[in-house]
This record gives structure tokens, C-alpha cells and sequence, in this order.
């Protein structure tokens, strides 16, 4: 993972850890718990040695070797070409069997992708056909027949997200978002 998404998670992870520690029960958690709110501003010591413990809990979160799951938004295995995942009625990113009941199949991975420049709506409109482009090439070369000139009914790809700030782009097929097969798709 590169640092910008080691920093993400690591600040992610930290916001889920204050929020948990706002809500807890007990201060027995081990987390950082933000002084209290009373009539008035908190005090400066307090808030201090606050933002010490938070810093310190960061650090402990930065060292993301140790965790597991965080590729692929939950699971421990990077999905490749061939593999199938996803299922019609929960949020699924395991690789499985094309035999086992799932709604999406790798036509393809991109390693090494750049986003054009561009700012705001624009951009990310430029990133998103950029993304699309790269998914319609790897179709064709998995199924050899061009995106656009499949026979009905057609097959669908999309650029599957994958942790922020990588350049690896997952491009699946699927019919619908709630089909599910028990086999690889196929063209013809």
C-alpha cells in the first residue's frame, strides 16, 4: 500500500478510534476520551494532554504492517484476473470460485494507473473515462470481442473501487448488480 493510503487508513482508523472513545461507556477503553464539556471552553491543559494521547494513538495506528483486511475494502486477498466475487445482497469483495454463486468477474487489473490532471467535477469525470477505457481494452482481451461490439445479451464492466490513492485499477463484468451465476461468463 503506498503512503498516502497508509495514511488514510491510518487517519480513518483514527477517526473511528476517537468516535469510539466519545461514545464508550467507560474510560477504561484505552482510548483517548476528549475532555469534558461543561459550561465553559475546556481547559488548555486538558485539551493538550488530549491532543498528546490522540498524536500517540495515531503513531500506534501508522504502523500498518500488522493489520489485516484493508486491501479490497475487507478482505485479505487482492482479486486477480479470472477470479469471481460479490454477491447480489451483501458487500462481498472475497475472490471465489466462478462456480459459487457471485455477480462479478475479473476481466482485468491495471497496475500502475495515472489520472489525468483536472480539478473538481471535471476530474473526476476525466478519471472516471480514463478508468473506463483501460476496462473496456482488458474486456476485449479476455473475452476477444470489443466492448462495444458484444452480441446481446451484453455484459457490463466496470472499474471496481479499490483502497484510496492506489494506482491499481479491478475492472469487472457483470449483467446486472443483483444477478448472480454459478458460472464464469462467457461470449458467443
Amino acid at each position: 500500500m503506498c503512503t498516502r493510503g497508509k495514511r488514510w487508513a491510518a487517519v480513518t482508523a483514527a477517526v473511528v478510534v476517537v468516535g469510539l472513545g466519545t461514545t464508550a461507556c467507560s474510560s477504561d477503553s484505552g482510548v483517548p476520551t476528549p475532555p469534558a464539556a461543561g459550561a465553559g471552553e475546556p481547559d488548555r491543559a486538558d485539551m493538550a494532554e488530549w491532543e498528546a494521547e490522540l498524536e500517540e494513538a495515531l503513531k500506534e495506528l501508522e504502523d500498518l504492517e500488522g493489520l489485516e483486511g484493508l486491501d479490497d475494502f475487507g478482505t485479505g486477498a487482492p482479486l486477480n484476473v479470472g477470479d469471481c466475487w460479490g454477491r447480489a445482497t451483501t458487500v462481498d469483495h472475497d475472490p471465489r470460485s466462478c462456480d459459487e454463486p457471485h455477480v462479478f468477474e475479473v476481466v482485468g487489473v491495471h497496475e500502475g494507473f495515472e489520472a489525468p490532471e483536472g480539478e473538481g467535477l471535471a476530474g473526476m469525470r476525466a478519471e472516471e473515462e480514463a478508468k473506463e477505457a483501460i476496462c473496456e481494452g482488458l474486456f476485449a482481451e479476455y473475452f476477444g470481442v470489443p466492448y462495444n461490439d458484444q452480441p446481446l445479451p451484453m455484459i457490463l464492466v466496470t472499474p471496481e473501487p479499490v483502497g484510496m490513492g492506489s494506482d491499481r485499477i479491478v475492472c469487472s463484468a457483470y449483467t446486472t448488480r443483483s444477478e448472480e451465476h454459478t458460472s464464469p461468463f462467457s461470449i458467443g
